[in-house]
């Protein structure tokens, strides 16, 4: 941050123990900074503030009460929000609504929930397994933990101006997509058949008809010669769709995410998670 939010934190933090501060070197972007803050906190409980205070601390309680009713992540969502350009509504709609349409995320209630309280088990969960390039929302409302959602109305911003500038939501949705889905690689496999398919109907129709006609014009050579062409093309796409369906295989396990969510043990005792989650007050 370039204002003195920073040093203000740092003060209060020598004369008030109970107050953490994680300063980065560098602006690296609010995801990698909840995840440093996630990373180094202690508390039976993780709840994410914007700086700009839009949610507004009256949201603390709520959430904590979800998470007192056994929710493990605790989502919010906005009734409204800032009148932006006809594009910037636009995008976002689509945005949030190509989201949801993924099976892994047809469960939730609205598209536009964003986590504010992770319980600890979700923290440790993301910090173990959550990879390098992602959208922290999406992938942790796919990991199916239990959800609780509160609503509330943003207010107004006091000072300043957003940087959420338009270069940061393009590298936003692409990590999201990217990391969500295959389709950008397999997509090529099924062009590449639609491809092949086009160019094999395109030579027997030009072969059939000079066949019936008994005479091979030029419109059949041309015709004949647009099928090999597609039916090429169609087999070099393929190639292309088979080799991004493997480099997805070898990305997926090398990122090492969880194949599955264990929410609730019962009379088992687990060795894969040693750390027990917290007693909820009552």
């Amino acid at each position: 941050s370039t204002d003195r939010t920073g040093n203000i934190i740092l003060d209060h933090c020598e004369t008030n123990p109970s107050i953490k501060l994680v300063r980065l070197g560098s602006n690296c972007g609010s995801h990698v900074a909840c995840r440093a803050g996630l990373e180094h906190c202690s508390g039976d409980v993780a709840i994410f503030l914007t700086a700009d205070l839009q949610e507004g601390p009256d949201l603390v309680p709520r959430v904590i009460e979800k998470w007192r009713e056994g929710a493990e992540v605790v989502c919010s969502i906005a009734q409204s929000r800032d009148r932006g350009s006809l594009l910037s509504n636009a995008a976002a709609w689509l945005y949030y609504y190509l989201v949801g349409r993924f099976d892994r995320l047809k469960h939730l209630e609205d598209r536009r929930a964003i986590p504010r309280l992770l319980s600890r088990k979700a923290i440790h969960h993301y910090c173990q397994y959550a990879p390098r390039n992602h959208n922290m929302t999406v992938w942790l409302l796919q990991q199916r933990f239990p959800l609780g959602y509160v609503s509330y109305t943003p207010l107004a911003r006091k000072h300043g101006s957003s940087k959420w500038t338009l270069r940061k939501r393009i590298q936003l949705a692409v990590n999201t997509f990217l990391d969500i889905t295959p389709a950008f690689l397999t997509g090529w496999l099924f062009l590449g058949m639609a491809m092949v398919l086009l160019g094999l109907l395109a030579m027997v129709g030009s072969g059939l008809h000079a066949l019936l006609t008994s005479r091979l014009a030029n419109a059949h050579l041309a015709f004949g010669i647009s099928g090999v062409v597609a039916l090429s093309t169609g087999l070099i796409l393929m190639a292309m769709g088979l080799l991004g369906t493997y480099l997805w295989r070898i990305y997926d396990e090398l990122r090492n995410g969880p194949e599955y969510t264990v929410q609730r043990l019962a009379n088992i005792a687990s060795c894969l998670t040693p750390d027990q989650p917290p007693v909820r007050p009552g």
